[in-house]
């Protein structure tokens, strides 16, 4: 699985991002104002905004980079099991590297906006491969 260079690296960054990034991941203030002030919403409104936003740029874009540690399937049986399996195994090796940061496994409610966002990220960037690929 992990035989090229780019494989390798791309396998690296996701480990390391996961690793490096705080648990729980807050959004900065500054972030916060900014979205408060161009929605013009309330600060509680413009903190969870901001959260959500956060995690889902972290997590899908970590999807992506996992996505490119794999090859693209060359079958469609290859293809399919890649979108099935590879968000399962990126989502599983994040939520037991936060609940080890955290000292518990986190609740189904504050996990499932990064297992998502992770997910799509690893099924959009398989799907784009695969049609640039064909």
């Amino acid at each position: 699985m992990f035989s090229d260079t780019k494989t390798k690296v791309a396998a690296a960054v996701v480990l390391l991002a996961l690793v490096v990034v705080p648990a729980p991941l807050l959004p900065p203030l500054g972030l916060t104002g900014f979205v408060q002030s161009v929605f013009g919403s309330g600060w509680k409104t413009a903190y969870l905004v901001s959260a959500i936003g956060l995690h889902i740029a972290l997590y899908s874009s970590l999807g992506v980079a996992a996505a490119f540690a794999v090859s693209a399937g060359k079958t469609r049986r290859q293809l399919w099991l890649q979108l099935l399996l590879l968000p399962l195994v990126v989502v599983g090796i994040a939520v037991l590297v936060r609940s080890l940061k955290l000292g518990h496994v986190p609740m189904l409610a504050n996990a499932v906006v990064p297992m998502v966002a992770c997910a799509l990220g690893v099924i959009a960037a398989l799907l784009f491969a695969s049609m640039a690929g064909a």
